[in-house]
């Protein structure tokens, strides 16, 4: 059995992108220090720098296609690293911001204040009950009274989509509760659905 001959960087990025599983390993043995090194930069937890390391050269195969066009390894690696560590933080930060504001709705909702509507006027109880919201709750709502889908809402107010919808319920279990007149309750809750 003949020896295994080492492979080239230069070799590398081209049989890698035609699917040589071996060329892969050698670049994973090769960039795994490195890679790591890279994420070091924006985070030190080591939980996510493993996971990241994963990510990245899953992905790096999953995509190996466009290899065969990169010609710096060392700037595709950390482009790659960087923009999936990133992407991570910023994830992990709005997912924190959710938790905060679920709280904060938890602690606030039992005190505020419920709207006795003395007007006959479903929208001006409902524009009342909205100015009570808290602010992204509000935010939210308005942009989908406007006409704006979640895409959109997202865009606007640099949110995940999930984080629009959350608001959106949010917004909604905190107008139901706050609207206590069975009637008027009936008829916001006919002018909420014409935006949601």
């Amino acid at each position: 059995m003949a020896p295994h001959r080492l492979i080239s960087e230069d070799e590398l990025l081209p049989r890698i992108a035609q699917g040589d599983e071996v060329a892969f390993t050698a670049l994973f043995k090769n960039r795994y220090g490195q890679v790591c090194g890279f994420i070091r930069l924006f985070t030190e937890d080591d939980e996510v720098i493993a996971e990241a390391v994963q990510e990245i050269f899953t992905k790096l195969w999953v995509n190996r296609a466009k290899l065969s066009t990169v010609s710096d390894i060392d700037g595709y690696l950390f482009i790659l690293s960087k923009n999936h560590t990133l992407n991570y933080i910023r994830q992990r930060a709005n997912e924190h911001r959710n938790q905060l504001a679920y709280h904060a709705y938890v602690a606030t909702s039992e005190e505020m204040p419920a709207i006795e509507p003395e007007l006959a006027d479903p929208h001006e109880v409902l524009e009342k009950a909205v100015n009570q919201l808290p602010a992204r709750q509000q935010q939210v709502f308005r942009f989908r009274q406007q006409g704006l889908k979640n895409p959109e809402i997202s865009k606007r107010m640099n949110l995940s989509i999930e984080s629009v919808k959350k608001y959106q319920h949010l917004a909604m279990r905190s107008l139901s509760s706050m609207v206590k007149n069975k009637k008027i309750s009936l008829l916001i809750s006919s002018c909420i659905h014409l935006f949601f």
